[in-house]
């Protein structure tokens, strides 16, 4: 209840939804015209940023619906990291995402891209499996790996 009195007084008390009633979310859920109206109304004056900005310093559970351009492009993505630089052997620069969550004592680590198709073939299955090379080469002739 009080962030809808919150929100309703920050959109200056519009007569079509300040009544007592509207207090109420059932009656709300009930009669959504008039909420969506006004609240649509003064959406459409301020940016999406502003009514992120505004209702958090108000104390209102808003939050933008961002593209994923928009998301990568944030302030707050950008001051979190939580998008890193990496090179890739075959295209090049590309934002990664990093590791989560950060922890501030033992924070964590993306140490290379994912891995090429059959990059670490020989690794596994002459290293952990106990393939020989020659059983490598000959699964690979015939099509199994």
């Amino acid at each position: 209840m009080e962030q809808w009195r919150r929100l309703v007084d920050w959109m200056g008390r519009p007569e079509a939804i300040a009544g007592p009633e509207f207090e109420k979310m059932e009656y709300r859920r009930k009669h959504p015209e008039p909420v969506l109206k006004a609240v649509s109304e003064f959406c459409l004056r301020h940016t999406k940023e502003e009514l992120y900005e505004e209702g958090q310093r108000r104390r209102i559970s808003v939050t933008p619906i961002n593209s994923v351009r928009e998301f990568m492009e944030s302030a707050h993505t950008k001051a979190r990291q939580i998008f890193i630089e990496m090179e890739h052997p075959v295209i090049g620069k590309y934002l990664h995402y990093g590791p989560v969550p950060r922890l501030s004592e033992t924070p964590g680590q993306v140490n290379r891209t994912a891995p090429l198709i059959g990059e670490h073939n020989e690794e596994i299955y002459c290293g952990e499996l106990g393939f020989s090379k020659e059983d490598l080469i000959a699964l690979t002739a015939a099509g199994a790996i």
